[in-house]
Order: C-alpha cells, then sequence, then structure tokens
C-alpha cells in the first residue's frame, strides 16, 4: 500500500493583494525514512541498523530532518533504538502516511484563514518528517511536523505503546492541527530575553492553542481540555 510521497507544494490563492503568498509542504523525507526502515529490518547487527539510518535517511534528508535533530531525532543510534523498541506500530505508521496529501487541501482553507487574522503572515515552507516518538512538532527555522505521532487508529499495535504515547498519538487525519498550532508560534514575536517561566509558557501555548481553533476549527490539546476544564476554577 505503500505510495511514494513527492514533494507537495501548495500555493495557497488568497485575496488579490496577497496573492504574494505561498505555502510549501515538503514531505520527501517520510520517503527517504521509509527507504531507510525496508533496509533496516534486514539488517545483519544493530550497527548496521545504525549506519542505514544515518546514511540513508539523516545524511540525506532535508532541512526538515537538520532541525529536527536536536533534542528529537538525537542521532542515528536513538532512532534506532527507538524504531527497535516499537517495529510494529512503526510497520503499521508506514501504511498510513500516504494519508497525508488528502489532508494538504484542509491546510489550504486553514491557511486562508490564517491570512484573514493576519495579512502580513509569511510561512514559506512546513517540512513533514520522522522521528523518534518524542515531538509532534517543533519550530526553529521552519514549522517541523513528526509524522510518526500521527498513527493512532482503533487497530493500532499498542503493546509497545507507553501511557504516555497513548494518551498522545493521534490519527494522521488531524496532523493539521498540529501545522498550524506550530505556525502560531512562529508568528508569536515574544521577548526571547524573558525568563522561561510558567506564566510566559501558558500564555504562549494558550495562545497557539487558541488561533489554531480559529483557524482549523479544532483542538490539539484535547486530552489536556478534558482534565483541566472541569478543574477550571481550582487550576
Amino acid at each position: 500500500m505503500k505510495k511514494t510521497l513527492t514533494i507537495l507544494v501548495l500555493s495557497l490563492s488568497t485575496l488579490s493583494c496577497l496573492a504574494q503568498h505561498k505555502f510549501e509542504v515538503i514531505a520527501t523525507d517520510v520517503d527517504l525514512f521509509w527507504n531507510a526502515f525496508d533496509k533496516f529490518r534486514t539488517a545483519k547487527s544493530t550497527e548496521d541498523s545504525i549506519r542505514i539510518i544515518h546514511d540513508e535517511y539523516i545524511s540525506k534528508g532535508t532541512a526538515g530532518v537538520g532541525q529536527f535533530m536536536k533534542g528529537r531525532i538525537q542521532n542515528a543510534r536513538y532512532l534506532q533504538q527507538t524504531i527497535s523498541k516499537h517495529k510494529s506500530y512503526y510497520s503499521y505508521l508506514q501504511h498510513h502516511t500516504p494519508k497525508l496529501q488528502a489532508v494538504v487541501p484542509r491546510m489550504n482553507r486553514h491557511y486562508k484563514r490564517l491570512l484573514k487574522l493576519y495579512p502580513d503572515a509569511y510561512i514559506p515552507k512546513v517540512y513533514f518528517v520522522i522521528g523518534a516518538l518524542n515531538s509532534a512538532g517543533t519550530i526553529h527555522q521552519d514549522p517541523v511536523i513528526g509524522v510518526d505521532m500521527f498513527g493512532f487508529y482503533p487497530e493500532t499495535p499498542k503493546n509497545e505503546l507507553s501511557p504516555w504515547l497513548l494518551s498522545v498519538l493521534r490519527p494522521i487525519e488531524q496532523i493539521d492541527i498540529v501545522v498550524f498550532h506550530e505556525i502560531v508560534h512562529i508568528l508569536q514575536k515574544g521577548y526571547p530575553e524573558q525568563e522561561e517561566t510558567l506564566l510566559k509558557k501558558s500564555i504562549t501555548e494558550g495562545a497557539a492553542d487558541f488561533i489554531g481553533e480559529l483557524v482549523t476549527r479544532s483542538n490539539i490539546n484535547k486530552h489536556i481540555h478534558a482534565y483541566a476544564n472541569p478543574r477550571e476554577r481550582e487550576l
């Protein structure tokens, strides 16, 4: 069922005065990962599998993979260990990543709504990569989305998944919500010299949730809302 994911280019047409804005979705790293994963299955040793991941995925990856290394993919050895502990999950995910192509039209609509709220917003590209099951997305220079966090379905093999993963994994059809949560973070100017306090994180994450929900008509953190809403007064 594996289909080739080529670069998905989404040229978003908005009002004539905003026609210069373009939004590019780059998913070639997903193909690279699965090519490496197929070779990984037949690796003769742990060191051989680490080499395959490094040579066939990390070294050949786009800037998105590079931006997703720190604190996420980390290195080839760490990714190899994660895959080895979650082989059934990654194998199952492989059949669902072609669905990324169907999400692109929704991102088109979300981007138009974002431009209505923030006409000067300019997000040139978003990268989709496969990571180490520890982050759905981040921003460094561009939004980078960890597709590995979007393989949760009723039939998903769950015996390898931790309680945390069971609470945060989503179906790939919801990946657009995370994309626009991260895009809002890029638009937040903030004060870099400011200390990282709980209040600062609450405001920045809360604002990203709020604007993201206006744009996508859905919320990235439904599991948190399920816990916090009944305890609003206490919190």
